[in-house]
């Protein structure tokens, strides 16, 4: 009989050309010459993520390659003769030491490893000596270097590294005692040159910042630098079309007299421009990849040349929000509410008082002409598109109508002098009549406009006219549409294409309401529209054209509609065998937004929502092979259990499903009794039901084509075993946020490390458990913007990894971390300095610089003791 090893080699090569690296090193165990074929032909493994950490006495190997889909994880146990190695949950016992078993695992995959390496991660100690063996024999190509070790390791392993393709390095030494580091050492390899980006926490290199003049970013500290050397790298860095952002430490600064006789005057100053321990930080930042409106506002004020560039390059502001408030004496303009200026122009007789941060400043002007001034600079240069624009004036405030004519007047010429359109997406005004909405409205981008309401600032409930409003090409494009305190004499049908709007109107008739219905059942993201009349004819005919209502009563009479586009695929099915087998293979979208599973010992519940249709089936338990199903009202007995019975519906229920669910929740319920010990005997029985349930939730998942996507998971579970039935089968891309409780009463810990390996674990951004204690690291948080986590033990090494991840990432929002026990007190002030943000009695806290062209925003990170850990981005004012 013929087998695989018959094939002529080049099919056996494209064979392995189809492989993932499991599947060949499986298969490398299947025999001894398959085993010497795989070895001699060296398929490649494409590993894009390689990170290795030693420890003493355990080691971890972690490996991610296809795109992401592909994990593995293995831990090396150092024991007294041998060493266990953990993969999958599987153990193997190697005679051998654990350093010597590391090596062998990572011989194969780099003899292997043909395409270049994204990431290669390393944190080793000095007693480590193994690695060098490896990269002497063969170069390593790979696009990024992150490596934790010390000064000696870092030359045994750069100089082994691929020149051609290396980019990115960054180096943590673990050993600050010995931060010292020659630069020419690094000079002389062949990868310097073509190194893009060079970052560096705890060396300190001995050289001329001359020679880091070619990179894009970088961070490190130097000894000594002079005035001269940063004149060179100015003019050096200004020519490089690539630059971002170059930040310097030196421990000492020669003739800094010079500076201002080479570089010309500071933009700015501040007396504590140099650090309080001494050294001295310089910062190169590219302007043009700058967001803030407050720096390019300032360059145009330091002399006529930036002026003149800024107003030539037209470099755009990027505001995301303009709100103007109008009173009698006074503008206020508020610009970009995520950073907001906030900028006052107060009318003191003939001139103008303008307050900006705290300063005030006397202008020669009108106030209303001073403001549009510097409206009118800010305007201007605006390319991207507003996210709002608001026109307003206090409540009940009539007198200074007079004074926001002129405004608009004069914001209509900034409008029309504009070489484009302003582009906004909403629109909010506070106006008087259709005359001042024109002065704005049909001066804006139409294909932009998406939202307009309009206000009446005195709430009179007079009438407006819309007619010109409702001729402009905006018209057609809005689909929210709101007015406070007028009504319009338009027909409802005008308002027919909007998705959401909430109107006064004259008159109406019951053909107007019908006319509306039948559109409106067509549109498929339509919302809400929502209508007042002061008249309405032909109310008796609504049951004629609508049929009788689902609800009537005195005040209100309802009725409902499917949409068009309604999914009613489930009822189509059991009309005729054409239209079951027409639905199945054409797999309509059933387009679900909710999935709500409830398991309990005696029933589940499986409740689906598709935004305008609820689905609920209810699943009573009988005898080991009978249930009842209910559903909307009717019982149907069932011959088979009520697991097995909610799961076949699920799986006819998903199989169809390509829309993204909004959220996703399967919750193990268990009841709560007087007696305890019959809560305990109830949880046992639950975690076997879950047993024998989540295998077929798991193969319903995995049967699909194309994984589910949603983008939130919550699950009320026991142990990891449960999360791990839902979690891996379930689109990585959409998942952002995992939620986690306990199904028992009593207090349990939680085991993540199968989680932790999981694709979805990397991509998610909110993560909270209730109940558990877990017995992860914080350091595995780094991509998240916010957690609520209760954990076993947190290590300061752990911590300080976590605090320097989170500067880079600067999306951090609330990470907050519960804990039993911290690893070494001791040294937290080593590390973290001493609290620079606070000391009360019951926390302290520090904030930390975060990189980037805002020094406003920082870290902070809160140390409570009472055993928590919170980090959080803020802005000082």
């Amino acid at each position: 009989m013929s087998n695989s090893l018959d094939f002529p080699d080049l099919v056996m090569k494209n064979i392995f050309q189809r492989l993932d690296m499991n599947s060949i090193l499986t298969l490398r165990k299947v025999s001894h010459e398959l085993r010497t074929f795989i070895d001699e032909e060296n398929p490649d493994f494409r590993i894009e993520y390689l990170n290795v950490t030693v420890q003493k006495d355990v080691a971890y190997l972690r490996i991610q390659s296809d795109g992401g889909t592909s994990f593995m994880s293995l831990e090396y146990q150092k024991k007294e003769k041998f060493t266990i190695v953990i993969c999958d949950k599987r153990e193997r016992i190697v005679k051998l030491d654990y350093q010597e078993v590391l090596i062998k695992d990572l011989e194969i995959l780099l003899r292997n490893q043909k395409s270049i390496l994204e990431e290669l991660g390393l944190s080793l100690e000095n007693y480590f000596t193994g690695f060098k063996n490896i990269f002497t024999s063969q170069q390593i190509r790979a696009k990024y270097l992150k490596m934790s070790t010390t000064t000696s390791k870092v030359m045994e392993i750069l100089p082994h590294l691929c020149p051609k393709t290396l980019q990115e390095v960054q180096l943590m030494n673990k050993n600050t005692a010995s931060p010292h580091m020659e630069l020419g050492e690094l000079m002389k390899l062949g990868l310097w040159q073509n190194m893009k980006s060079f970052v560096t926490f705890g060396f300190c290199f001995n050289g001329s910042i001359r020679e880091l003049s070619h990179f894009s970013f970088a961070r490190v500290e130097i000894q000594s630098a002079t005035s001269e050397d940063i004149l060179f790298l100015k003019e050096k860095l200004i020519l490089l079309s690539s630059f971002k952002e170059i930040r310097f430490k030196f421990m000492e600064f020669k003739e800094g007299g010079r500076l201002k006789e080479l570089l010309g005057l500071p933009i700015f100053q501040d007396d504590m421009w140099q650090e309080n321990n001494g050294n001295f930080v310089f910062l190169f930042v590219n302007l043009n990849l700058l967001p803030f409106l407050t720096i390019q506002l300032t360059l145009r004020k330091v002399n006529h040349r930036l002026r003149s560039f800024i107003d030539t390059e037209k470099l755009d502001y990027r505001i995301h929000n303009v709100i103007v408030t109008v009173t009698e004496d006074c503008i206020e303009l508020v610009v970009d509410k995520k950073e907001p200026l906030s900028i006052e122009y107060r009318g003191k007789e003939q001139n103008t008082l303008v307050i900006c941060n705290n300063r005030e400043l006397t202008v020669n002007a009108n106030f209303v002409e001073t403001c549009i001034k510097d409206l009118k600079i800010l305007v201007k240069n605006q390319k991207s598109m507003f996210e709002g624009l608001t026109i307003s004036c206090p409540y009940g405030e009539c007198s200074g109508q007079g004074i926001m004519n002129d405004f608009l007047d004069g914001f209509k010429n900034i409008l029309t002098s504009r070489e484009e359109k302003l582009k906004s997406r909403t629109l909010k005004m506070f106006v008087e009549n259709q005359n001042q909405v024109m002065e704005v409205l049909q001066y804006l981008c139409p294909k932009s406009l998406q939202e307009v309401h309009l206000i009446d600032p005195q709430l009179s409930n007079h009438r407006m006219e819309i007619d010109e409003i409702i001729k402009l090409t905006h018209w057609r494009h809005l689909t929210y549409f709101a007015i406070s305190g007028f009504y319009v004499n338009e027909s409802i049908r005008e308002f027919s294409h909007l998705l959401e709007a909430y109107i006064e109107i004259q008159s109406a008739a019951a053909e107007d309401v019908l006319y509306l219905k039948e559109k409106l059942i067509t549109m498929r993201n339509f919302k809400e529209i929502r209508f007042k009349c002061h008249e309405f004819e032909g109310k008796h005919r609504l049951k004629e054209f609508f049929g009788p209502p689902i609800f009537e009563s005195s005040e209100l009479v309802r009725w409902e509609f499917f949409m068009q586009e309604e999914n009613r695929q489930v009822t189509l099915r059991k009309v005729n065998h054409g239209l079951r087998t027409f639905i199945d293979e054409e797999k309509l979208d059933y387009k679900f937004h909710k999935l709500h599973l409830v398991v309990e010992n005696e029933k589940a519940v499986l409740t689906l929502n598709s935004g305008r249709e609820i689905l609920m089936i209810t699943y009573f338990r009988g005898d080991k092979k009978t249930c009842l199903v209910s559903k909307e009202g009717r019982d149907r007995p069932a011959r088979t259990s009520y697991l097995k019975a909610c799961c076949i519906d699920l799986d006819f229920l998903l199989k169809n499903q390509k829309s993204i669910f909004k959220s996703i929740t399967v919750l193990f319920n268990c009841d709560v009794f007087p007696a305890r010990s019959e809560t305990r005997r109830g949880e046992k029985l639950l975690e076997k039901i879950a047993k024998r349930f989540l295998p077929d939730i798991a193969n319903v998942l995995q049967s699909r084509d194309v994984p589910i996507k949603t983008e939130e998971l919550t699950m009320k579970v026991m142990n990891q075993d449960q999360l791990m039935a839902v979690l891996p089968y379930l689109c990585p891309k959409t998942l952002t946020e995992f939620y986690v409780k306990r199904s028992q009463q009593r207090s349990q810990d939680l085991e993540l490390d199968q989680v932790l390996n999981t694709n979805q674990w990397k991509r998610l951004t909110f993560f909270r458990v209730y109940g558990f204690h877990t017995t992860v690291s914080v350091d595995n948080f780094s991509n998240f913007v916010f957690s609520d986590i209760s954990l076993e033990t947190v290590k300061v090494d752990d911590l300080l990894y976590l605090k320097e991840e989170l500067r880079k990432s600067k999306n951090v929002k609330d990470l907050s971390f519960s804990y039993k026990q911290f690893d070494d007190e001791n040294r937290f002030n080593e590390l973290f300095g001493a609290p620079n943000g606070g000391v009360t009695c019951d926390e302290r806290m520090w904030k930390f610089d975060v990189p980037g062209e805002n020094q406003n925003q920082k870290l902070r990170m809160r140390v409570g003791r009472r055993f928590y850990i919170s980090f959080g981005m803020i802005t000082e004012i």
